[in-house]
């Protein structure tokens, strides 16, 4: 009999243990599940960081294409300035040399009306 209790109080202890050992099993899911839990709400963040970047990302790309079509409207703009103004310096020379030939026949003139009224006095 006394085996029997042996073996009844070996058990029990068997049976407490076990027990213990489901508490501590029970602990460490319930630890794992609530940092499981912190693990998906930091992923959800950082699903909505993620996606907040990639709408900042499109805007700025946006932006720069349409600063790159502003700028590539400016130099346009200013390759036709230069172009006028170089047609604006070639008429300018043009005038420059009409106006240097029309000097030249008004002092030829003068100087053939100078002569004309040297000879008729």
């Amino acid at each position: 009999m006394q085996r029997t209790s042996d073996e009844v109080t070996k058990g029990l202890a068997m049976f407490i243990q076990t027990e213990e050992n489901f508490v501590q099993v029970n602990q460490f899911i319930e630890t794992i599940t609530i940092q499981l839990s912190q693990v998906l709400t930091n992923a959800k963040k950082i699903a909505q960081n993620s996606q907040d970047v990639k709408q900042d990302m499109q805007s700025f790309t946006q932006i720069t294409e349409q600063n790159r079509n502003v700028i590539q409207t400016i130099a346009e703009a200013i390759e036709e300035q230069l172009n006028a103004m170089e047609e604006i310096t070639a008429i300018a020379e043009i005038l420059e040399a009409s106006m240097e030939e029309l000097e030249q026949q008004i002092t030829r003139f003068q100087l053939k009306e100078g002569e004309k009224n040297v000879r008729n006095k």
